[in-house]
Formats: C-alpha cells, sequence, structure tokens
C-alpha cells in the first residue's frame, strides 16, 4: 500500500468540511449535498458522488449513492451503469475492488484503468457513460469499513479541464477514510436508503419496528414466512447489522434523533 501524505491546508479544510457535515447530519440529503459541493471546490470538479458498496461473490454492489452538482442527464447515465453492471466493461476496476478489500483502501483515476486519457476516451466504458455529458476524467478514493463495506468518494471532470494529479487523488484517499469512520455511525444515510426500498421490503421493516416476528409478518403482509426471512436477510444486509437488536436500534437511534431536534 502506498503511503498517502496531504498538506496541512488540505488536511484542515478536509476537516472543516466534514465538521460541517455532522452539524447536518440530522438530514442526510442536506450533508451528502454539502459533502459534494464542497468535495467539487476543493479537488476541482463538475460533479461528486458518495457511494457505499458491498463486495458480494466478488460483484461491487452499490447500496447507498447521491450523486449531486449535476444534472439530469449524469443522473439519468449514472443509473444506467449501475443497472446495467458498466463496470465490467473495465475488467481492471473489478481487480482495484479486490485490492481495496485485501489493502483496506486506495485511490485512482478513471483514465489509469485503460493505461492512459486517450485509450479511456476510445473505451466502450467511455463511449457508453460518459461521452455524451462531455466528462474528460474521474477520480476516486475508496476505504473499507469494519463490517467489509466499501465507502467512495468520486469526483468527475469536464473534458476540457486538466486531469486530476496526485494531490487531487491523495485528498480523496483522505476523505474516504475519514468518512468511512464517520458513515453509519456519526453521519446517518438511513434516510435515503429506506425510502429506496421495494415496497414489501418496506412493508417488512415497518412491521418489524412495530414489534411483529417475522410470523405475524407473514401472516400480515400475505407472504410465506421463508419470503420474509428472505426480505429480513436483506434488510441486515442493507443496513449492516447481523441481528434484529441491531437494526431495530438503528431506528430507534435515529428517531431520538430526530425528537430531539
Amino acid at each position: 500500500m502506498t503511503a498517502r501524505t496531504i498538506s496541512f491546508a488540505d488536511a484542515l479544510a478536509c476537516t472543516t468540511l466534514l465538521g460541517e457535515c455532522i452539524e447536518l447530519s440530522d438530514d442526510p440529503a442536506a450533508w451528502q449535498k454539502h459533502l459534494a459541493d464542497g468535495t467539487d471546490r476543493l479537488i476541482g470538479g463538475v460533479a461528486s458522488a458518495l457511494k457505499v458498496l458491498q463486495p458480494l461473490a466478488g460483484e461491487p454492489v452499490v447500496l447507498e449513492g447521491m450523486l449531486s452538482g449535476s444534472d439530469a442527464e449524469m443522473h439519468q447515465s449514472f443509473d444506467a451503469c449501475r443497472r446495467e453492471g458498466g463496470h465490467k466493461q473495465m475488467p481492471a476496476l473489478d481487480r482495484l475492488m479486490g485490492a481495496v478489500e485485501r489493502e483496506g483502501e486506495l485511490a485512482f483515476r478513471y483514465s489509469d484503468l485503460t493505461g492512459g486519457l486517450h485509450r479511456f476516451h476510445a473505451s466502450d466504458f467511455y463511449d457508453r457513460y460518459f461521452r455524451q455529458l462531455r466528462i474528460g476524467d474521474g477520480a476516486a478514493g475508496f476505504h473499507a469499513q469494519p463490517t467489509g463495506r466499501l465507502v467512495c468518494v468520486m469526483v468527475l471532470r469536464q473534458r476540457n479541464d486538466r486531469s486530476f494529479g496526485s494531490r487531487q487523488q491523495d485528498v480523496l484517499a483522505f476523505l474516504s477514510a475519514a468518512l468511512a469512520r464517520l458513515v453509519g455511525t456519526r453521519l446517518e444515510t438511513q434516510r435515503i436508503l429506506r425510502a429506496a426500498l421495494p415496497p414489501r421490503m418496506e412493508s417488512t421493516l415497518q412491521a418489524l419496528l412495530e414489534g411483529d416476528s417475522e410470523k405475524q409478518v407473514a401472516a400480515r403482509l400475505g407472504l410465506r414466512q421463508s419470503t420474509v426471512h428472505g426480505y429480513v436477510r436483506e434488510l441486515y444486509r442493507r443496513y449492516g447489522v447481523r441481528s434484529r437488536g441491531e437494526l431495530l436500534a438503528r431506528f430507534i437511534k435515529r428517531r431520538k434523533s430526530a425528537t430531539a431536534s
């Protein structure tokens, strides 16, 4: 693993930005937008993204994510990339995911995955997802959490902008490492994640929060108990918990915070 260092000024700017995000922690959408806007200013970009991923059977599954500083066309392109498994068009990205799991952290430019900016612009991945957006390059920092989840901060630059240098990659590595310690503890994202749950899974979660057992949830929703059990296991995975008690504790904590505010 290559040691990375950043300047005092950059460290102070990152720490200040994260402190401001913590002050906005009661509103997940607000702190994530503030993080993205602040990262754009600090790194220099047209759009930033925060993602929380879970490697499953070698596949990086996006559990939570927010893309800010961008228009509807960019959101549509990123959604298409996620739906279609666009990362498979860049085999080097899959290898890097394995490196992140082994080493715990990594920062890179997207153009490095194809051997340079010219090859990146000639790739099928770029042609499918980036060309129409006039994106020049992207840079990302990944850091693993103890749960095995990966926290990623990504920044995009336009076609005519300068390429990302070592400073920008070092700052992204610093930010992703700091966020990995905060996301799920002092910075909650579940409100966004819960809004994206499928209807049956949302109903299952609501019944669990009201005190129903899996058997009672099945009867209440007219489902097989095995189906409900599958939903419960998926809820555990999405929220990074290992038991029903941990799942309930997360929402009780969030409700107390909302009541106090």
